[in-house]
């Protein structure tokens, strides 16, 4: 009786054991299709950071520079600009304090001022050189949607890949089947010509006033958003 279930047992097992090798075979010589998935977009930023810069190489006193913060918030006000967006780049001091040589120290103060669009910044820019603040440049440009700019960015680049796919294996009379491998190759932060920047705001500097040069014809160069995405398909 033992005998007879040891034979039975050993024969199920004997039975099982080429099922799950062919099942695992199969999956290994499953055919399939690796493509790369590419999209791109521009984007035209509307966030646009000014570094203002106010310290004693213009003005000689701390009394004058105090005086000429307030001018320059007057200023923005009048341009419509919001007190919200100008932060004070230093916090832990009123004025930064820098060791010349010996003795002499000089006082300054960093604000950062987020306007929305580069007609604007132009004319901030223009309004502060007529008070006597030149010190003022683009820190850094970004864009108010760019998650979702990134996010469709990324669907174009998977359809792309799809399309790539199916044109390929088509040629051959073979039908792409569902993704076994989708992996996002994301570029990260977009990039956008800091040369194309500078030569535009250098324009506005080299203005004499505001009537010499339209303002509207200031533009910054567009925020490029990329998206590559590796996917592999398997073949029906």
């Amino acid at each position: 009786m033992i005998k007879s279930n040891f034979v039975a047992a050993l024969t199920c097992l004997m039975l099982y054991v080429p099922s799950f090798k062919m099942t695992a075979q199969n999956l290994n010589e499953k055919s399939y299709i690796e493509v790369n998935g590419y999209a791109k977009k521009e984007v035209v930023p509307d966030e646009i950071y000014l570094s203002i810069i106010i310290n004693e190489t213009d003005h000689s006193k701390k009394d004058d520079i105090q005086k000429l913060e307030k001018k320059m918030m007057h200023t923005l006000i009048s341009l419509g600009i919001d007190r919200k967006n100008l932060t004070v780049r230093d916090l832990g001091s009123n004025f930064r304090q820098y060791v010349l040589r010996r003795n002499e120290i000089e006082l300054s103060k960093e604000y950062e001022l987020k306007t929305s669009s580069a007609q604007t910044a132009a004319k901030v820019i223009l309004a502060l050189e007529t008070i006597g603040i030149s010190n003022v440049s683009v820190s850094r440009v970004e864009c108010s949607k760019i998650e979702d700019y990134r996010d469709e960015v990324r669907v174009e680049a998977i359809k792309e890949a799809r399309r790539k796919a199916e044109l390929l294996t088509g040629a051959l009379g073979e039908v792409v089947g569902k993704p076994l491998v989708i992996v996002d190759q994301n570029y990260g932060r977009p990039y956008a010509s800091a040369r194309g920047v500078m030569m535009r705001m250098k324009s506005v500097n080299d203005a004499v006033d505001e009537e010499a040069f339209d303002v509207a014809d200031i533009e910054f160069e567009s925020l490029t958003i990329e998206s590559s995405i590796h996917v592999k398909f398997e073949i029906l």
